[in-house]
């Protein structure tokens, strides 16, 4: 729910009758709240009156500081003072909260400093809406290309014999069969698969049962088994898959004994990593050896 600045809705709702019998303290409107536990420093000001679970801390509004710059300055200072787990996740409690070192000036400056960067961060929320849009069109382009390459083959790009680009959506609006003999002019036939549509006459379309020689998945090993993690064999999950085309690290890596636990093989290099869970149809190459999660399949090609 901690999305905006301003928090005025939540997307679920507990019963008077809850609250009857388990009372719970009440997040007041114009109070900041915190989140501590699963994903740290998000912050929000209550534009109502809120009941918050456990992983959210609650700073009530007061008139000896500034709500607006605790906004500010919480995620900073408060963060900082994390510690890991084995995983990687960063953890906070309330004595770590409570031991986070804090600048506090005077009041008047809080007030200052977060009219300066409210005035600030909406020009720069303005630019990254318009950064995520022509990012978004780039992206689509992006697919569009490569979905027609793909599908349509690089002769796609040439001219058809009218010295136009290739009718690939007979925008034209010819009949059935006209188009049918338009495309089978400039190279094509039908694939018989309609999202596909016409492909290049030589391409030849097969399952991919009948293209890979095997597919491997993977697996995770006991998380509360500490002597599974911190070794110095690479893990794959998809995060690790964000970064570009190629798998060059993981950010976690398990023991010997971890591979054991879950009987994971070890996939080497030059190997396509395909994600199935979660996030559909992430695509990467290893660039090194490494095991991987149960949300990833892992593609050997016919030699």
């Amino acid at each position: 729910d901690l999305k905006d600045k301003f928090l005025s809705k939540n997307n679920r709702n507990i019963s008077k009758e809850f609250l009857d019998v388990f009372p719970q303290k009440e997040t007041k409107k114009g109070d900041l709240i915190f989140s501590f536990k699963l994903t740290l420093g998000k912050v929000a000001i209550a534009d109502a009156n809120f009941i918050t679970n456990e992983a959210l801390l609650t700073i009530p509004k007061s008139n000896k500081y500034s709500i607006n710059y605790l906004y500010y300055s919480m995620p900073i200072f408060i963060v900082k003072n994390a510690i890991e787990n084995i995983y990687g996740a960063g953890l906070l409690n309330q004595s770590l909260i409570n031991d986070a070192i804090h600048f506090c000036p005077s009041l008047p400056e809080q007030k200052a400093i977060s009219s300066f960067l409210d005035k600030k961060t909406e020009l720069i929320d303005k630019k990254l809406e318009i950064l995520k849009e022509r990012k978004k069109l780039i992206l689509e382009l992006e697919k569009s290309v490569i979905n027609q390459v793909v599908t349509k083959g690089l002769q796609s790009f040439d001219l058809d014999m009218n010295g136009e680009k290739i009718d690939f959506n007979n925008d034209n609006g010819l009949s059935d069969s006209d188009f049918n003999t338009y495309m089978n002019e400039c190279g094509y036939k039908d694939s018989g698969i309609e999202w596909i549509g016409y492909i290049p006459k030589e391409f030849n379309l097969k399952k991919l049962k009948n293209i890979l020689n095997k597919v491997i998945s993977g697996g995770t090993p006991t998380s509360t088994q500490i002597d599974f993690w911190n070794g110095d064999i690479n893990w794959c999950n998809i995060t690790d898959m964000r970064k570009s085309n190629i798998l060059k690290e993981t950010k976690k890596h398990i023991t010997v004994e971890g591979v054991i636990n879950k009987n994971l093989k070890i996939i080497p290099k030059n190997t396509i990593l395909y994600s199935v869970y979660a996030t559909l149809g992430r695509v990467n190459i290893t660039g090194v050896e490494t095991t991987i999660n149960q949300a990833i399949l892992a593609l050997f090609e016919n030699e």
